[in-house]
């Protein structure tokens, strides 16, 4: 059955919104952390528990989840019991003052040049599930001798320990971590980008969990609807991550992973989720945004994928099967880079292909899509019309020509040099006399807007920009950012002012109209 959102979703009768939408309001509370908002026959038909025995401390325990002792616990254990495998240190302090640990895993007798794999959870401090479910992958892994020796692994199980703590998704100082990779002022996102790029890993998996019932779903059917996946994949489509990389995530990761979850009964799907759209609800799929950690760690030159797990919310609701899915993930992720190793490899080595154009502005797909979902009066799946935005298809993309560099002034040097350092972008400094000046091009801003609401303490500026030779320049020091190296397509997303995350954008670097930026592009020709 199809069911319409855009000729009836808004003409629910009153009653029936309200009652949903106080079982929704409690779905945040702290009580329903504990006993769990979904019904039981919903849980019973779409999420039974698998029946395996998971060794870790959350499953020790009926109520609540593994503490930070615990885990520690459970990890010295892991590296008594296994002193060559696994080793423990700390990248870093939270804001509250906690340790952030980080499990260094290798195998018995590793092979020449092990693929490096990054792995991470408990960013949001509320997805209990992602970090119970790293434990779970490391007991594994350590049982699985000649598989783990393909590997050399950084896991980082509780990156956000303050959050974890309280059960709360935010650090201490109240931001969401995962929308800090490009601007980088939370401690916690310092230390993880510095650890992130000095081991400079092949494979990057970032676990979460999503919240299954939101109050968006409350419009649709007689009594609302609940989210029907397992797991949902948010992979990047930046059109600055090279086509190839993106490419070999979709096919060589991504599309087997679907079938290894089809083996074991978990459904999956892109992640989406709910945007408001003239009045009405909408989808939204994909993510191009360099804010959060799949397009950030694309741009750094690897395999990478956030995965969100069903968990939000629920308590411990089907927490068995959440912390199985992580596993079931982990492993299929692992097993796709041994098997694609060689092609893996070649297309990460393929750094910059100078022809290409640099992409600073694209509008997306729009169409009419059915979308399954839990029906939570029928207990049935159920197909629902939706416009839907698709952030994989672009539309009016707007380019520019591949820089040879960008050339910062003397007095943003300091503001932003720091900023470089913790994503691992190399510089240095030069005379503007050494340069061709032909070559060296401003922005010009043409449009300006400075939003009134503030996005945690920052007024977003909106601008159009136009290029133009620069005419003359004094002699100064400059510091050449060149495009070309490691981690260089950072720097589309962070200078071309456009940009949804660039530095202009967050305000990092103040402008307005009619004025020019103090910095350039250094062209090729």
């Amino acid at each position: 059955m199809v069911y319409s959102v855009h000729n009836e979703c808004f003409d629910m009768k009153f009653l029936k919104i309200s009652i949903l939408f106080i079982l929704i309001v409690l779905c945040s509370s702290s009580s329903v952390l504990e006993l769990g908002i979904q019904p039981k026959i919903i849980t019973q038909t779409f999420f039974p528990d698998p029946d395996i025995e998971i060794p870790t401390p959350g499953f020790s325990k009926k109520k609540g989840y593994t503490s930070i002792t615990e885990l520690l616990d459970f990890l010295k254990k892991k590296s008594l019991e296994n002193p060559n495998q696994l080793s423990i240190s700390f990248i870093g302090k939270s804001q509250g003052d906690i340790d952030i640990p980080a499990v260094r895993l290798i195998g018995k007798n590793p092979v020449e040049n092990p693929i490096r794999v990054w792995l991470q959870g408990g960013l949001h401090g509320n997805e209990m599930g992602s970090v119970e479910g790293l434990l779970f992958l490391i007991h594994e892994l350590l049982n699985e001798a000649n598989f783990l020796d393909e590997f050399e692994m950084m896991i980082i199980p509780v990156a956000n320990p303050d959050g974890y703590k309280k059960e709360n998704r935010y650090a201490k100082n109240g931001m969401d971590l995962n929308r800090d990779h490009t601007i980088i002022s939370a401690p916690e996102t310092k230390y993880l980008k510095s650890a992130f790029n000095l081991f400079d890993p092949e494979l990057a998996l970032d676990f979460h969990e999503y919240r299954p019932f939101r109050r968006d779903f409350v419009n649709f059917g007689n009594f609302g609807v609940t989210s029907m996946y397992d797991v949902m994949f948010l992979h990047t489509s930046n059109p600055n991550v090279p086509e190839g990389l993106r490419e070999l995530i979709e096919d060589s990761f991504i599309t087997p992973c679907h079938t290894d979850l089809d083996k074991q009964g978990y459904t999956h799907h892109n992640y989406f989720s709910t945007e408001k759209h003239l009045g009405t609800i909408r989808i939204r799929e994909g993510s191009t945004s360099a804010r959060s950690s799949s397009t950030s760690y694309a741009l750094s030159n690897c395999v990478s994928s956030l995965i969100e797990i069903r968990g939000v919310g629920l308590g411990r609701t089907s927490f068995k099967r959440r912390v199985s899915c992580v596993r079931e993930v982990g492993m299929s992720f692992l097993k796709s880079a041994v098997r694609s190793k060689n092609n893996m490899r070649r297309v990460l080595a393929n750094l910059t292909d100078t022809n290409r154009r640099v992409v600073y502005s694209s509008s997306y797909l729009t169409e009419n899509r059915i979308m399954n979902f839990i029906d939570l009066e029928e207990k049935s799946i159920r197909g629902f019309d939706f416009e839907v935005r698709d952030l994989s298809e672009q539309r009016n993309i707007k380019t520019r020509p591949f820089p040879l560099a960008y050339l910062l002034r003397e007095d943003l040097i300091p503001l932003i040099k720091p900023k470089l350092d913790v994503l691992g972008i190399t510089y240095q400094l030069i005379s503007s006399e050494s340069l061709d000046k032909s070559r060296i091009y401003s922005y010009d801003i043409t449009k300006y807007l400075q939003d009134g609401i503030p996005e945690f303490r920052i007024r977003r500026q909106r601008v159009s920009s136009k290029l133009s030779r620069l005419e003359s320049i004094e002699p100064v020091e400059l510091l050449y950012v060149p495009t070309s190296q490691l981690r260089g397509a950072h720097l589309f997303e962070l200078f071309e002012p456009e940009a949804s995350s660039s530095y202009v954008a967050f305000d990092v670097i103040h402008t307005g109209l009619n004025k020019k930026l103090k910095y350039y592009r250094y062209h090729v020709h």
